[in-house]
């Protein structure tokens, strides 16, 4: 693709952006914030196949920009935490808080490829209605990621992962173990094996 061809398509996806304007995509932050991430991560792809993320693309980049030990992994999934300021009458400061972060906020699921697009985003909720693993559930994955994906997460979500592979299988996908890679309790200062 020369610069020309380039120039071109990121033109057809500013006015794209700028044509859904009046819709709202949910999560923590401002609609003009995430038109700023979404047009920055366009600038910022000096290769178009960088643009899609297909399984090919993600074993492609994991095996490429992956350490050693993680070379499978094409997705990563983690929450993240948003302290907000909430006057809902309706709405009591209780529900909002979380006694693991000690304050009140919001809390959504991200799921990133190698390449460090976000490829899937869950639904935000409060921190004490939603803990990692039943919103991980709730973005039922199982539609979306490729039975090659391997999906990295952290201890939070291991006691989850047993129902995720039943409701896949209810839904005709075979996910085993090894489409999932998460820690376990190492010594300090040993290497991961």
């Amino acid at each position: 693709m020369d610069e020309k061809d380039y120039e071109t398509s990121l033109k057809i996806e500013i006015e794209k952006l700028i044509d859904t304007r009046d819709i709202k995509y949910p999560g923590p932050y401002f609609e003009i914030e995430k038109g700023i991430f979404l047009l920055y991560q366009i600038v910022s792809v000096n290769d178009a196949l960088k643009m899609f993320s297909n399984i090919k693309v993600r074993i492609l980049a994991a095996n490429i920009y992956n350490p050693d030990p993680f070379k499978n992994i094409t997705l990563c999934i983690d929450g993240h935490d948003a302290k907000i300021k909430y006057y809902d009458p309706l709405t009591t400061r209780k529900s909002l808080y979380s006694y693991k972060e000690g304050t009140s906020g919001i809390r959504t699921q991200i799921v990133t490829d190698s390449l460090g697009f976000i490829l899937f985003i869950s639904e935000t909720e409060k921190r004490s209605d939603g803990n990692d693993g039943t919103m991980f559930l709730k973005m039922k994955l199982y539609n979306h990621i490729h039975l090659g994906d391997c999906l990295a997460l952290d201890g939070r979500y291991t006691l989850f992962l047993e129902k995720f592979k039943e409701s896949a299988l209810k839904r005709g996908y075979k996910f085993t173990d090894r489409n999932f890679r998460y820690p376990i309790r190492k010594i300090n200062n040993e290497k991961l094996t």
